[in-house]
């Protein structure tokens, strides 16, 4: 004789209602298994790319910092007027274009890492694409406002 188990009797107009919120928490939790792990995996890959991404600007800013430190500070000789020595005019530039094209840089990667995580890339391959695509196009706007002066 088989073992019946007693079916709770709850329906579903005495449940309290629910906000979006705790919905979708059931939902989560309501997955199986391998879609759980999947949007995990997924969650993991898109913070990784963005890691990436920082990495990657990370370094060209160790690559500026070096270029100020192993700059001359001495100003030239014979020079009337306002004189700046090369890591003096690193700086300058640095502040005024430098600043402005990073956050730039920051802003389009990281919006560019969000998109090219739906190509399902891996993290490194996602990170890497979106910064040397804002290199790319931060070269161009720096080059043509070269040009335009």
């Amino acid at each position: 004789m088989p073992h019946e188990y007693p079916t709770p009797n709850i329906s579903r107009s005495t449940q309290a209602p629910t906000s979006p919120k705790v919905q979708d928490q059931r939902m989560d939790n309501e997955r199986p298994a391998s879609v759980q792990g999947l949007k995990d995996a997924e969650d993991r890959r898109a913070s990784n790319s963005g890691l990436v991404f920082l990495g990657w600007i990370g370094l060209e800013l160790a690559a500026y910092a070096v270029l100020v430190l192993t700059a001359s500070d001495e100003a030239p000789r014979n020079c009337s007027g306002l004189c700046f020595s090369d890591r003096g005019t690193l700086v300058l530039l640095g502040m005024m274009f430098g600043l402005f094209v990073l956050v730039g840089q920051l802003i389009v990667g990281l919006l560019l890492t969000k998109a090219y995580n739906r190509r399902r890339m891996t993290s490194f391959a996602t990170g890497s694409a979106a910064y040397f695509t804002t290199f790319i196009l931060a070269s161009l706007v720096l080059t043509l406002l070269a040009v335009a002066r």
